[in-house]
């Protein structure tokens, strides 16, 4: 790519069968995490730290049910965590 997106957009909430999707250290990645991301139920690693990503924490995170590492660290995020949060059990303990 010649340019990198500034939005996290609901577009690569379409690749399936990813177990992973690294955004971090990008400085400037911004936007809301999309809802959509939910959908990605095989993904077991998202690392978006270090961008300037804002808003909730979609409780849509709840579906990703093999999730095991998730780092959305030095953002702009802002609320509490959604409940749903609870709902991935193989979340690692150094998360």
């Amino acid at each position: 790519l010649s340019t990198l997106p500034t939005q996290l957009g609901g577009a690569f909430a379409g690749l399936s069968g990813s177990d992973g999707f690294n955004v971090a250290l990008n400085f400037a990645l911004s936007g809301l995490i999309p809802t959509e991301y939910g959908r990605m139920t095989e993904l077991c690693a998202f690392n978006g730290f270090d961008n300037a990503l804002s808003g909730r924490l979609p409780t849509e995170v709840g579906l990703m049910a093999n999730m095991r590492d998730l780092h959305l660290y030095e953002n702009s995020l802002s609320g509490a965590l959604p409940t749903q949060i609870g709902q991935l059990t193989k979340m690692s303990g150094d998360t």
